[in-house]
């Protein structure tokens, strides 16, 4: 039994909010690979690194995890610029986010992935350790996913992408940059 469960569960999920709430004001950037560990180090998170992260973590207070959810969503239905918007292969892309069972059994949703520094329009989560909060985007489908399944795949997926670069160099993402300059220059003004 862990020890946070012999606890009150009201300490448990004020421990879990803290903890749901610091990961959520870490600033969101584009391009961040999925590797959870770097989260703190590096100071950026993406919603994959980010949820990652979290779940072990709540999963030591005595939530469970449920899945990864996995939305596909419209970038233009965000208010970013259209010089933005246009460097964009595809504006269709997908966002994750954690299911998990609150500590009464039922499942709920969790989405920090906006930091509060995020532009207008960029639905910033609130968690109360209990009920679910909306998702970040405005899903066009939504799949959930094993969640060790989904783990081991970003893993896999890391290492490719650390192979790639290693061998062809890195590769311009004109979208992730402007993006992440546009989010830059915003908290400087």
């Amino acid at each position: 039994m862990h020890r946070e469960l012999e606890k009150n569960p009201e300490i448990v999920k004020q421990e879990a909010v803290k903890l749901v709430n610091d990961v959520r004001e870490i600033p969101f950037r584009m391009g961040m690979d999925g590797n959870p560990n770097k989260l703190v180090s590096e100071g950026y998170g993406n919603c994959v690194r980010k949820h990652l992260y979290l779940a072990p973590r709540l999963q030591n207070l005595g939530y469970q995890i449920a899945g990864i959810g996995i939305a596909t969503f419209d970038w233009r239905k965000f208010n970013i610029p259209e010089e933005i918007i246009s460097k964009l292969r595809d504006p269709i892309d997908s966002h994750t986010f954690l299911y998990l069972k609150n500590l009464e059994g039922k499942e709920i949703l969790v989405d920090v992935t906006w930091n509060p520094e995020m532009p207008p329009g960029f639905p910033i989560s609130s968690w109360d350790g209990e009920h679910s909060t909306a998702i970040g985007v405005t899903p066009l489908s939504i799949t959930k996913e094993n969640y060790d399944l989904f783990r081991n795949r970003v893993a896999l997926f890391g290492v490719i992408r650390e192979t790639r670069i290693l061998v062809a160099g890195k590769k311009p993402t004109p979208f992730n940059d402007a993006f992440n300059k546009w989010i830059e220059d915003r908290k400087q003004n």
